[in-house]
């Protein structure tokens, strides 16, 4: 009975997590860069989608709480219409950061920031060339001044009027930059810059976890990956991500290399004991963020960027 008990408490637990889970509001359907595909998983009671992109034939990025609970995770590839499915495969290895931290009165993290919320997922075969080719991560530190330049989010979370399933993108600016993590703010820059006021009109909402934030690499159209969607408000605009540079080197290199460790393998994703191992590296971490320290974020944001342009 107890048993029973708590997999149906962390069945319940699971369903208010996924609540919370971070949709590109106001973005446009897009059906480009096919790497950037949508994670499904579930079981009888519970599924929910997050996004992946492609990172390696057979490696996905993700944020490490999209991993738990494990289910059948599958990565689909989709369509010109952002949604059909053009060819679906199946996961291997499911690999949270081993740092990700939990929540909870004695965990480092409060909830309210994220800490090492990255996630890779080793597919059972290699996605062919010709469906999809993989994106790169951006290498080196972050410039510390990074505040007001823009990103290309995608996901295929739900916005404030429809389910999730759609890739979606949306362009949004990079506010405060923290130690493991940036704010991500979708404001009118120039009306904050003439006007002095914010409105907060697109972001992230229930749904994008794990998606990627694009920057151009140079002057041409490649796009590099430089952040992962982690955590974001209530209300669909204020959000965060984790910054890749910190775990280039030490977490996702190694999986590039060949060095998968132990995860959560095979058969045994949807197992109980995969589940408890998970939960233990923080993969129950989903999170709502407090918009509090964001909303800040944002109005710091306008006026770096008014002193850019005096």
């Amino acid at each position: 009975m107890d048993r029973v008990f708590t997999l149906w408490r962390r069945t319940m637990l699971a369903v208010l997590l996924l609540s919370l889970l971070p949709a590109v509001e106001r973005g446009e359907v897009d059906a480009t860069m096919p790497a950037i595909g949508r994670i499904t998983s579930g079981n009888l009671l519970v599924s929910r989608t997050c996004t992946g992109t492609l990172i390696g034939p057979d490696l996905v990025l993700t944020a490490a709480h999209c991993v738990y609970p494990a289910g059948e995770l599958t990565f689909d590839v989709t369509g010109e219409d952002g949604t059909s499915t053009v060819q679906g495969f199946g996961v291997a290895t499911a690999l949270a950061h081993p740092e990700f931290a939990p929540q909870g009165d004695d965990a480092p993290n409060d909830g309210t920031h994220a800490l090492n919320d990255v996630g890779i997922l080793k597919l059972r075969e290699a996605v062919p060339d010709d469906v999809a080719a993989p994106l790169r991560i951006r290498r080196g530190a972050l410039d510390e001044d990074i505040g007001g330049e823009n990103v290309r989010a995608v996901g295929y979370g739900a916005t404030r009027s429809g389910p999730p399933g759609i890739k979606r993108s949306v362009e949004l600016f990079i506010g405060t930059l923290l130690e493991d993590s940036y704010s991500l703010i979708g404001i009118d820059t120039s009306e904050a810059t003439n006007t002095g006021t914010v409105e907060i009109d697109k972001g992230l909402c229930r749904g994008d976890s794990g998606g990627p934030d694009l920057m151009r690499a140079g002057d041409d159209d490649t796009f590099e990956i430089v952040g992962v969607h982690a955590l974001g408000s209530a209300v669909c605009s204020l959000s965060e991500s984790t910054r890749l540079d910190n775990h280039v080197e030490r977490f996702i290199d190694p999986v590039l290399a060949g060095e998968v460790p132990a995860g959560c393998t095979g058969d045994s994703l949807d197992d109980a004991v995969c589940n408890e191992a998970l939960e233990s590296g923080g993969c129950s971490a989903t999170r709502n963020a407090d918009a509090s320290w964001l909303l800040g974020a944002a109005l710091s944001l306008a006026l770096h960027r008014r002193r850019r342009r005096s």
